[in-house]
């Protein structure tokens, strides 16, 4: 098992929610090389309870070991980026999904970030590349947005809320 410097241990530590005592307790393990349980007696604690927060903070360095693998500019950054910003607004359980080959979506224009716009349907978000567009559209402006089968776009249409809930009711 590889030893972490403090530097990657801080950095790693901060973008979780574990308590500082069990904290400590990890750094004994992934910094000083103790063993769990010498870091459980060390800090009266149960060793399992140590070794669940180990296992987190592993899984988080490989989280922000992939990330920091991607490009800047990449796409994947970018489609992350923007799925970020609409979970910050909407929580994390957001969900956003790319754009799929012919699917038509419905609902306001949400995000609208460097490459990428999030339009939100139903409870989750759909990721829609902007080079597809001639014009980007309007933050909080409702469209129904239609791609064919290659996943070309291939309608853009604003769509206003109130005609569209007096249709629904049989209006």
């Amino acid at each position: 098992m590889d030893r972490w410097t403090e530097n990657e241990f801080q950095r790693v530590a901060r973008t979780t929610r574990i308590s500082t005592r069990t904290l400590d307790a990890c750094k004994d393990v992934l910094v000083d090389g103790m063993s769990n349980m010498a870091a459980a007696a060390k800090h009266k604690m149960f060793a399992p309870q140590i070794s669940r927060a180990v296992t987190t903070l592993r899984e988080k360095q490989a989280e922000q070991m992939k990330f920091a693998s991607i490009r800047k500019e990449s796409d994947e950054m970018m489609q992350y980026i923007a799925s970020e910003v609409a979970r910050h607004l909407f929580g994390q359980e957001f969900e956003t999904t790319l754009a799929q080959p012919g699917c038509s979506y419905e609902g306001p224009v949400v995000v609208q970030s460097k490459g990428y716009l999030v339009q939100k349907v139903g409870r989750g978000g759909v990721l829609h590349n902007v080079a597809a567009f001639d014009n980007l559209p309007q933050l909080q402006q409702t469209l129904r947005i239609d791609y064919d089968a290659k996943g070309n776009l291939t309608g853009i249409a604003q769509v206003n809320p109130q005609e569209k809930s007096a249709k629904d009711l049989g209006r």
